[in-house]
């Protein structure tokens, strides 16, 4: 049995204390994407009953199959090319044909693991997003008895494709461009409009990348996971209030009016936070939300970000 008196020795209360105790990153990451999610406004309602498990399951899900596909990168399928790179390289240097092997590349057998490793985690992103708003609409249906459909509501109220990469952060869009220049181009970087990031790359040779690289790629996509989560959240409530809206009287309309727009406000910040790479890129748009509410109160309109 845990004695709690022994979290005293940690700073930090009991979450670090809990963490220190049991060290495991999965559930790191796990915990914190359930906290802030149940810090929105109106989440509980959304993920009540046997659809918050169905989601959370979901998620959960997400998690680990991503995280799965970074230790056996790393731990497995990398460290393994590396040894049968090493040792064709010996075989090589002791062969009497030698000097017409001094040229290969040995070690590109262990980048294309990397590189597949891009493409595997592109896919699996692509998956999560499709089946992410799938769940949400089924649960949209089990909740307010009708059709809900949280792309088209993104779309024409928000201008907003779940699906347009132009909107998302420029670690994804590498993703993908890697991606595809593994798919259609074998390797070599020659897909058009390459991110920021590609630009300048060598086409005559193949695109080389660390076990590291693939490492924190994976990690940025579990984080981005969590902020895809919280937009299809954020969105179905607001159909939800839109559809009471809709079919409300005046006086009712007015009491709703300060409470869609704010959520609508709060979904305008989650979008453009989409973008962001870093945490911090986050939290500045979010005080520049809180500060405009502030000044202005409900009834204003959303901030230009």
């Amino acid at each position: 049995m845990i004695n709690m008196a022994d979290q005293k020795k940690y700073k930090g209360g009991f979450k670090r204390w809990l963490r220190r105790l049991f060290n495991s990153s999965f559930d790191n990451r796990l915990e914190d994407f359930v906290l802030s999610l149940l810090e929105i406004e109106g989440m509980k309602e959304v993920l009540s009953d046997f659809g918050r498990g169905r989601l959370i399951a979901f998620q959960i899900r997400t998690i680990a199959e991503l995280s799965s596909l970074k230790a056996m990168l790393l731990k497995k399928y990398v460290p393994e090319a590396q040894k049968s790179a090493d040792k064709l390289r010996k075989q090589a240097g002791r062969s009497k044909y030698r000097e017409h092997l001094s040229k290969v590349n040995f070690d590109d057998g262990v980048h294309e693991v990397i590189r597949l490793g891009f493409v595997n985690a592109f896919h699996k992103l692509e998956s999560y997003r499709d089946e992410l708003v799938g769940l949400v609409n089924e649960r949209g249906r089990e909740l307010y008895g009708r059709q809900v459909d949280i792309a088209d509501y993104l779309k024409r109220v928000h201008k907003f494709k779940v699906d347009d990469l132009n909107k998302y952060p420029e670690t994804v869009r590498r993703i993908n461009w890697i991606c595809n220049c593994v798919k259609h181009y074998n390797g070599y970087p020659r897909k058009k409009n390459p991110p920021v990031s590609c630009q300048g790359m060598d086409t005559t040779k193949k695109i080389v990348l660390s076990k590291e690289d693939i490492g924190r790629e994976i990690d940025f996509l579990i984080q981005f996971t969590s902020r895809l989560f919280k937009l299809a959240m954020l969105a179905v409530a607001c159909v939800h209030l839109e559809e009471i809206f809709d079919n409300s009287d005046s006086a009712k309309q007015r009491e709703l009016g300060p409470s869609i727009i704010l959520l609508a406000t709060v979904i305008v910040v989650n979008i453009h936070s989409l973008k962001d790479e870093s945490d911090e890129d986050i939290a500045n748009k979010w005080e520049s939300f809180v500060n405009h509410w502030a000044l202005m109160g409900t009834n204003s309109s959303p901030p230009k970000l």
